[in-house]
């Protein structure tokens, strides 16, 4: 049995690392109040509310209660999110989450980006790090990475970030104000990342 398999499923807790994930265009971290700003910003563009289950409109106090399911989701292993910044400067551009599956070592990665940082390649550059720190770091085996159909822009990122498309899960995402719809199916595994498991 590997280490990796020896250690609880999910881990928990959750811990950042103790410096920045980097690449050394963009700089991955824990959120923090100072963030609030942006997050009201990239959450509350219709774009993002488009695909992203947040309310609408978003508030600072949603912001705030974020935050606050940031911290709690990694005491509890179930989520680790990571503020997404270019490198060397502080305003948060966007978010990397792993969601921690119950199957043992698989985990889920989901983003976004705030409008005025699209189209820069920050979104693929912040998966690739997340999805090197949970196998390395955290044992994971399948990273899964899923978007709406209609969804282009967050499958262009899928594929600059190496993941592979598997093929569309009926009714694989499920959001209370929409009911369920179809997902397109991408998966990173350590061979994608050149990482040992």
């Amino acid at each position: 049995m590997s280490q990796a398999q020896s250690l609880p499923w999910p881990p928990s807790p959750l811990t950042w690392p103790d410096e920045p994930l980097t690449d050394a265009v963009v700089d991955l971290d824990r959120p923090t109040t100072d963030d609030v700003d942006r997050l009201v910003l990239g959450a509350g563009d219709p774009e993002t509310a488009r695909w992203i289950p947040v309310p609408h409109p978003y508030t600072e106090a949603d912001a705030r209660e974020f935050l606050a399911l940031v911290e709690e989701s990694a005491q509890e292993g179930r989520m680790l999110t990571f503020a997404l910044r270019r490198t060397g400067q502080a305003p948060l551009c966007g978010s990397v989450g792993l969601h921690l599956e119950s199957r043992f070592g698989e985990g889920e990665i989901g983003f976004w980006i705030a409008p005025d940082a699209r189209g820069e390649g920050l979104a693929w550059r912040g998966v690739r790090l997340v999805a090197r720190y949970a196998v390395s770091a955290l044992g994971c085996h399948r990273l899964e990475l899923l978007t709406h159909p209609e969804n282009t822009a967050s499958q262009a990122v899928c594929e600059r970030a190496g993941a592979l498309r598997e093929g569309v899960r009926r009714a694989g995402i499920m959001r209370e104000d929409h009911g369920p719809f179809d997902a397109v199916v991408y998966s990173l595994l350590p061979e994608d990342l050149d990482v040992a498991s």
